[in-house]
């Protein structure tokens, strides 16, 4: 029997040596093999130093065999045949990727784009996107809500993820925060408990904030992020007109290894806009999906959807909670901007896909 065409070309190229990879790229539906920090270097024109060589996986089989081509079955007469081992795996895997949402931040979109350092600061850190000013990294923000599923309307009163992916020449570096400067609770242990009074009762699975109330009354701590919950701030004009916020205390280290400790300011250019409870009640109903779509369509229609990033700068022998009256690392707690002011403006975060 006569290979299928498709077929023999692949073989062809694996029989004498030739990376298939650059086929498979070609092949239909195969531009998702490019890696994130990939696709964000070709979306916002930022290259970074050296050579740069495909490293991206081959199309395997469950044995490891590459596939020669991931979009077309092998065929006779125009007819799939049973045969084709590649078509029933790949078939098998689809019936089978079908997993459980993630426990939290499950419903989210994002965008890719880049950050454009505007200010030297390597006389506090010393990682080498912050080097240069004018410096280009890409980046990949993601927004989400955090305890409402992904068939949920995304409006409804929730926080709001908010979390940073600096693709930078030193690796991956990850900032995950919030629309909210603070969290529910500052011992982890009750972290789990935090998520679970937000969700759904599980007697009747309805919508139930007696449970959000009740972790409140016996964690005071969390009464600052809880009246935050029930502000406007808990339903914001879609994901864009948010700022973000670090929420923890984080560390900054110089070349000559002296530190400080920071928190992160990301403020909207375009502005913070929430929605009341009754407009946001409406619009869940009219556009379930309203957040998603305000994103997408404000980058189809070339908005400007910048961030202007900022820190609050501690320095180590300021972070004595005696004196401070209160604990610099607790994430239920600001530090006072009149003591710590949010001036050290870093870089513009710009998103475009």
């Amino acid at each position: 029997m006569a290979a299928h065409p498709v077929q023999a070309l692949g073989e062809a190229i694996g029989s004498v040596g030739v990376d298939p990879r650059a086929y498979q790229l070609s092949s239909l539906f195969q531009g998702a093999n490019d890696g994130p920090a990939k696709t964000a270097a070709k979306i916002t024109g930022v290259r970074g130093p050296g050579k740069r060589v495909d490293d991206s996986n081959y199309f395997t089989s469950n044995e490891g065999i590459p596939f020669p081509d991931g979009a077309h079955s092998k065929t006779i007469g125009g007819m799939p045949v049973a045969s084709d081992i590649h078509l029933f795996q790949k078939q098998q895997h689809f019936n089978r990727s079908k997993n459980l949402e993630r426990m939290v931040h499950p419903c989210g979109s994002g965008a890719f784009g880049y950050f454009e350092t505007t200010k030297d600061v390597t006389a506090y850190c010393k990682a080498d996107f912050l080097k240069g000013i004018g410096l280009k990294t890409p980046v990949f923000t993601r927004f989400s809500t955090v305890t409402l599923g992904r068939e949920f309307p995304d409006l409804a009163r929730n926080p709001r993820g908010f979390a940073i992916k600096f693709y930078t020449g030193e690796g991956n570096y990850d900032i995950v925060g919030l629309n909210f400067p603070v969290f529910f609770c500052r011992d982890p242990i009750q972290g789990p408990d935090v998520i679970r009074s937000q969700y759904r009762n599980p007697q009747n699975f309805l919508l139930d904030h007696n449970s959000l109330f009740d972790l409140l009354a016996n964690t005071p701590e969390g009464n600052h992020a809880g009246m935050m919950f029930f502000s406007d701030h808990g339903t914001p004009q879609g994901w864009r007109h948010n700022h973000g916020y670090g929420c923890h205390t984080f560390k900054w280290v110089n070349k000559d290894g002296k530190f400080v400790y920071i928190k992160y300011h990301f403020l909207a250019n375009h502005g913070q806009k929430q929605f009341t409870a009754d407009e946001a009640t409406r619009l869940s109903g009219e556009d379930p999906d309203y957040s998603k779509r305000d994103l997408w369509r404000a980058i189809e229609n070339g908005e400007e959807i910048t961030w202007t990033a900022h820190v609050q700068i501690m320095q180590p022998e300021e972070a004595d909670p005696d004196n401070l009256g209160f604990d610099p690392f607790d994430v239920t707690k600001v530090w006072p901007k009149s003591k710590f002011p949010v001036s050290i403006f870093i870089y513009q975060c710009r998103h475009f896909a």
